[in-house]
């Protein structure tokens, strides 16, 4: 820990930090990710603390103790033991020693931009894995994630001892300012390049496939692109006039990097005008999937572009029979936002339980239960195709397949995070199309 960071910390390092962010929030709830200073934190590592704590120097990460000294071995609990014989083969001899410490933190918390029954599902999965840690889940709205949790760590606040939003910028941001700990998880060789920052931060565990929805009875042969949408209104205006539903009228994380990636695809005059088409028919526009999906299924619009699978799949298709709604894969709306994993912060209060849920996560098991559960596409090398077992695991490894096979999967982290787009500009654009009327 260094600079203000470390004064702000040391001075608040007695108190409460929960009683302390709640005395703070009206100073701090107005500061966005942009205009944070500080340095974040020195990550793993960290000023090794005082050694007060048994030794682990939790103030900075895992360092060695007070005097420099190696510890001694910690003796394994047999819940422990349970645990570590869980673990991937591939995992370090002395894994035992961060489960141990993680026991006897007991706890850690999480903000996350999951919603409730998603941050339900996985925290329970995580405790059937390792039931001695107390998650504790904070959700919030994907801005509000890392709004707040930039705020607080400018001001030395760490609240949460891991953090999650699906927003590829916002990830990058922080964990280009030092936020983030580079923990160096066992997991970080199964993930290619692509999906990971240059420090080899995991950024992108896994993706969810994208689709556009129909009412069958009105529509047989539904568009299969941005493109052919906008020539479908122009042949028709009056037939399509309110009679589709657009994800997200103010560009949520989901539509803004789904227009990154028509940009990619139509360069970004042809883009505008095809959405500017869009726009002219007038969409209903939602921020919920799950509300858009239940108008096409209802019959209220003929046609959804932008929802997202996983939420189709859990949400609606069970209520509606399959000749109610139908969805698939459009050529230019192959995939994704990807999900950006859960995040070790640069000083979590309990550094080895926030480890060992981060390496749950990005196991093997954590993301054959993301793909089972949700319909994702995990990007872990060793989880294959016949690890998927979900209902609807055919639609998954079907839109996977129609990635591959097309072209190289460049939405994730690259693009979208590298690209140096401004998504203020873009936002702003948007929002006029849809909502300013253009």
């Amino acid at each position: 820990m260094s600079g203000d960071n470390k004064r702000t910390y040391e001075r608040f390092k007695g108190t409460d930090r929960r009683s302390f962010l709640k005395a703070g929030t009206a100073t701090i709830a107005g500061v966005s990710l942009a205009g944070c200073s500080g340095d974040g934190g020195d990550g793993d590592g960290g000023d090794g603390g005082d050694g007060s704590d048994g030794g682990d120097g939790s103030d900075g990460g895992d360092g060695d103790g007070g005097d420099g000294a190696t510890p001694e071995p910690l003796d394994l609990d047999d819940d422990v033991q349970a645990v570590l014989d869980k673990v991937p083969d591939y995992y370090p001899d002395d894994y035992g020693q961060t489960l141990q410490k993680a026991k006897q933190e007991g706890t850690l918390t999480f903000y996350t931009s999951h919603f409730g029954s998603f941050s339900e599902s996985y925290t329970k999965a995580f405790n059937e894995f390792c039931p001695f840690i107390d998650v504790q889940p904070v959700n919030l709205s994907t801005a509000k994630v890392y709004q707040r949790f930039a705020s607080e760590a400018a001001q030395g606040v760490w609240e949460p001892d891991v953090i999650h939003t699906y927003d590829a910028v916002a990830l990058s941001q922080l964990n280009n300012q030092g936020l983030l700990m580079n923990y160096d998880s066992p997991e970080k060789s199964h993930y290619a390049d692509k999906w990971k920052s240059e420090d080899e931060t995991i950024l992108a565990a896994h993706y969810n496939p994208y689709s556009n929805a129909w009412h069958p009875p009105e529509m047989s042969d539904p568009p299969t692109s941005l493109e052919a949408t906008a020539q479908r209104i122009s042949d028709d205006p009056d037939g399509w006039d309110g009679n589709f539903a657009m994800y997200d009228g103010q560009l949520s994380t989901s539509m803004w990097q789904t227009m990154l990636q028509w940009q990619e695809i139509y360069g970004e005059e042809t883009m505008k005008e095809h959405v500017s088409t869009l726009a002219s028919a007038n969409p209903r526009t939602f921020w919920s999937t799950s509300t858009m999906g239940e108008w096409v299924a209802r019959g209220e619009v003929q046609f959804g572009i932008g929802l997202a699978q996983f939420i189709l799949d859990a949400y609606i298709a069970p209520d509606f029979s399959s000749d109610e709604i139908a969805w698939g894969p459009a050529s230019d709306i192959i995939s994704n936002i990807f999900l950006g994993g859960y995040q070790v912060v640069g000083e979590p209060t309990n550094p080895n339980a926030a480890k060992v849920f981060f390496d749950w996560f990005h196991s093997p098991r954590g993301q054959i239960f993301f793909t089972n559960t949700w319909n994702m596409v995990s990007t872990h090398d060793q989880v294959a195709a016949e690890d998927v077992e979900s209902e609807y695991a055919d639609l998954g490894k079907m839109v996977h397949s129609n990635i591959s096979d097309q072209t190289e999967f460049v939405w994730g982290y690259d693009t979208l995070s590298k690209a140096g787009a401004d998504k203020t500009d873009l936002k702003s654009w948007w929002y006029q199309t849809f909502v300013g009327g253009g």
